[in-house]
């Protein structure tokens, strides 16, 4: 009752003065830089609310063990990653480190240093929208000729309901790696669905389905089906731990994975 009160007044005000204030937010249109924002928001003078204007950055870093198993047998790793958070930005630094003695054993391999910008659009259609660049920077040598820098792009959405969010991106990576009389490489397309189920404010759960071609010419494309628990520990604390399992050829025939992590 009384915000229609209020409300009426501010029309009354806009009738009789010629403001107009579409948004009822007490700033004229022709000044407001944030246009349709909610009658309950505190605005500054620009017409924005105030939250947006005293967000802070935030950051998380995450420590995780992975394992997968295949028909030429078994690898493990460890990885690390750094995250950033800027209003619409957000930044990723990740790495993964395979084992010494696998490293040794199979020299093919090669680490590398993964780097990702993402930007946030503003939700349409109830859809969040997130369009990313990275890069992949090799920090080991190889016999397979992988020692270039690869570049992908992302656009990534998810909708969100009650309890339950729905997502789905696609990719597209540029391969530097240069031929060799045995193997060509090829840039990869791949794309990926899911959803996530919110059990409570601690635990949530995900299943997503994930394909792209590999970037060998002669091998099949890469598919796999995973599911993930993620947890709340603490209000900075949380952790996630993940299944997979190849769906073709070219996947791995198992993986498990775990991570911790801590924002602040």
């Amino acid at each position: 009752m009384i915000s229609k009160i209020i409300i009426c007044a501010i029309l009354l005000q806009a009738v009789a003065f010629g403001f107009n204030d579409d948004d009822f937010d007490g700033v004229e249109n022709m000044f407001d830089k944030c246009p349709n924002t909610n009658i309950d928001e505190l605005v500054d003078i620009t017409g924005c609310p105030k939250s947006k204007l005293t967000s802070r950055p935030q950051f998380d870093v995450q420590l995780g063990f992975n394992y997968y198993k295949n028909n030429s047998g078994s690898s493990n790793s460890t990885s690390f990653s750094a995250n950033g958070y800027f209003d619409r930005l957000s930044v990723e630094v990740a790495s993964s480190y395979p084992s010494s003695s696998q490293q040794d054993e199979n020299e093919e391999d090669s680490d590398s240093i993964d780097i990702s910008l993402f930007y946030k659009f503003e939700p349409s259609f109830d859809i969040t929208t997130w369009l990313g660049f990275g890069v992949s920077i090799p920090t080991s040598k190889s016999t397979q000729n992988t020692e270039k820098s690869d570049y992908s792009l992302y656009l990534n959405c998810s909708k969100e309901f009650e309890n339950t969010d729905l997502f789905g991106g696609v990719n597209y990576t540029f391969v530097n790696s240069k031929n060799t009389e045995d193997t060509t490489y090829q840039n990869t397309f791949g794309y990926y669905f899911g959803a996530k189920y919110y059990a409570d404010d601690f635990i949530s759960y995900d299943l997503q389905y994930a394909t792209t071609k590999s970037e060998i010419a002669d091998e099949v494309d890469i598919s796999n089906l995973s599911f993930g628990t993620n947890y709340n520990l603490t209000s900075n604390w949380f952790a996630r731990v993940e299944l997979s399992a190849g769906l073709s050829e070219s996947a791995d025939d198992f993986g498990f994975s775990t991570k911790i992590g801590y924002s602040f």
